[in-house]
């Protein structure tokens, strides 16, 4: 019989080991545009949106990102349009216009995104 000693170091698992990718830019979530805070410049402000609201957002004259057609698109590139976000070093980005729906991936992003609005 083998006698470990217990050294007092914890083990971690993966989840609490290493953060998730958060922005230097503040991120918040809306559901309509005439949300947006009217005291910014439109120049300090980024509307990350679906592909099928570019059109709207572009006609306010807001810079956007495109985080394409579906849950799964976004869910995919998630944290590299933050990191885009980012790159263009403004004021705020606004997702706008996702369809979260009941699926395990849309909860799973919806998530995430919490969590970035809270350490923003």
């Amino acid at each position: 019989i083998e006698i470990i000693e217990d050294t007092g170091t914890k083990q971690t698992t993966p989840g609490a080991k290493y953060k998730h990718y958060s922005p230097d830019t503040k991120v918040q979530l809306i559901n309509r545009l005439d949300l947006i805070d009217k005291v910014l410049n439109r120049k300090s402000i980024c509307i990350l949106t679906t592909s099928d609201n570019i059109f709207k957002v572009k006609k306010l004259g807001y810079q956007y990102i495109d985080l394409g057609n579906n849950i799964l698109d976004i869910a995919t590139n998630f944290y590299h349009n933050l990191f885009l976000l980012d790159k263009k070093n403004l004021d705020i980005g606004y997702f706008f216009g996702i369809d979260f729906n009941n699926s395990s991936t849309s909860k799973a992003l919806y998530n995430r995104l919490e969590k970035v609005i809270i350490q923003s």
